[in-house]
C-alpha cells in the first residue's frame, strides 16, 4: 500500500476513507472502556480536559481535523490513567485498533508523542 506525500492535498473520499476505518477502530476501542472522538472540542488541551476522569481515552482536535484535510495526516492524543506504562499500552491497544481496521498507524512508543495517522492512496 502506497500513501500520500507530504506535499499532496488528500481527496474528499480519502479523507471519508479514513474517517470510516477510524470509526470502526473506535468502536472497537469502546467495547474496550476508552473514551474515543475524532473531531473532539477545539484543541489537545480544552479535549484533554473535557475526559472523563480515570478514564483511558483517544481522540484528535479542530485543529487536527483542519490539518488531516490539507495534509492527509492526523495525529491523535491519547492517555490512560496511572503511570506513563498503562498510557504505552494504550497506546499499542490504539495501534493495533487502528491497523486492524486498515489505517496506518505510525507511533515510535514514546507516551509523549501522538499517534500519526495516514490516508492511503486512492
Amino acid at each position: 500500500m502506497s500513501h500520500q506525500t507530504k506535499s499532496e492535498k488528500p481527496t474528499a473520499e480519502q479523507v471519508r476513507t479514513l474517517k470510516r476505518r477510524v470509526d470502526a477502530a473506535f468502536r472497537a476501542l469502546k467495547k474496550q472502556g476508552v473514551f474515543c472522538r475524532r473531531n473532539f472540542l477545539c484543541c489537545q488541551s480544552c479535549g484533554t480536559a473535557a475526559v472523563p476522569d480515570g478514564t483511558p481515552y483517544v481522540f484528535w482536535h479542530g485543529q487536527d481535523e483542519d490539518g488531516l484535510r490539507e495534509s492527509g495526516t492526523v495525529r491523535l492524543a491519547f492517555g490512560a490513567p496511572g503511570k506513563d506504562g498503562k498510557t504505552v499500552t494504550l497506546g499499542r491497544i490504539i495501534v493495533s485498533a487502528m491497523k486492524a481496521a486498515g489505517v496506518r498507524a505510525v507511533w515510535d512508543g514514546n507516551p509523549d508523542k501522538r499517534i500519526r495517522l495516514e490516508v492511503a492512496d486512492a
